[in-house]
């Protein structure tokens, strides 16, 4: 799998290429007569962890905010984990054309769980790839025997092709792991809460997020001066105060709501210096700066209705910033 290819077969493949029907309880009942016969992992060697790696940290601290360069590192951390899995069961053992098998079936599925539409930007196909790469590594957790997980949430409604996808993947992936009732265990990957894999989980998260979406802002009817004073009042204190602003957590699609949410208001206040006055805390933090910064300079650069207004806003705090203190 090449740094792309998830998000190439999420946009192309077409939903009714694999067959339908019963699948699932073929693959159920297939795993009732190959588990025996699985490889399992060295007696010792702990469970391939769930959490993002390091690579993935760097990656995503180096990316700045910026979406493309996110996903980037979304897909990259799939192909690392999709190659310790491999490394662990051909060290048990499992014959090479067994495990290539078994990961081409669940990179087959993986797009259809949640596929992200033509249309959509390059921060919901972000999002999409980050929810992928969790699954992955879940996956990969309870495959060399790290704990099955607790439901989080109802499972996804999956069209036909996905289900049965889903079910290939499984039958294949729990011939080669020796887990306890492994096809039950796989399923209730499908279950679990998405993971905040592109934030600190032990950060607090913000009072007062999400801010209003463009369009909600204009329903209101208030511009000016009178915006002005709504979005004093509405802006959470935490992200306009330089202390705590480092104290909070903020992921990619976080980031992104506060600043469309600014560049929005500064718009339709004539840019006037209570946003940008507010805002800069946010964009000087050691911690989101840069990724805050990115963002807004992605949205200028996107060429749609906000795109002058975030030129501007951009202008704005870079002035602010380069001032110096007193």
């Amino acid at each position: 799998m090449t740094v792309g290819r998830w998000s190439a077969l999420a946009l192309t493949m077409a939903v009714g290429a694999c067959g339908q029907g019963p699948a699932d309880q073929a693959a159920t009942t297939a795993n009732a007569t190959t588990v025996a016969a699985a490889a399992p992992a060295r007696p010792g060697q702990p469970p391939l962890s769930a959490q993002p790696s390091a690579d993935f940290d760097r990656c995503s601290a180096a990316a700045g905010g910026i979406d493309v360069a996110l996903q980037t590192c979304a897909e990259e951390e799939i192909d690392r984990t999709q190659d310790a899995l491999s490394a662990r069961w051909r060290d048990g053992g499992a014959p090479a054309a067994r495990v290539e098998a078994a990961q081409a079936a669940f990179l087959e599925a993986l797009p259809l769980l949640a596929p992200p539409d033509a249309t959509s930007g390059t921060l919901e196909r972000m999002l999409a790839v980050t929810r992928a790469m969790t699954l992955t590594r879940l996956r990969a957790n309870l495959l060399t025997g790290g704990p099955v997980a607790q439901p989080g949430r109802v499972p996804p409604a999956l069209s036909d092709a996905a289900r049965t996808a889903w079910a290939r993947s499984r039958e294949r992936a729990c011939a080669l792991s020796s887990i306890q009732e492994c096809a039950r265990a796989y399923d209730a990957l499908l279950t679990i809460k998405d993971a905040p894999a592109m934030s600190s989980p032990a950060a607090p998260s913000v009072a007062g997020l999400p801010l209003p979406a463009c369009a909600e802002v204009d329903a209101t009817g208030l511009t000016g001066a009178a915006l002005g004073d709504a979005f004093y009042a509405r802006y959470p204190r935490t992200l306009a105060d330089p202390a705590a602003v480092e104290k909070v957590n903020l992921d990619a699609a976080g980031i992104d709501n506060v600043v469309s949410y600014l560049v929005c208001v500064a718009a339709r206040t004539n840019f006037d210096p209570t946003v940008v006055d507010n805002a800069l805390a946010l964009f000087d933090s050691a911690r989101h700066g840069k990724a805050a910064l990115g963002r807004l300079e992605a949205i200028g650069r996107a060429g749609g209705a906000q795109a002058g207004a975030a030129r501007t806003l951009l202008t704005q705090v870079r002035g602010n910033l380069a001032q110096p203190a007193g």
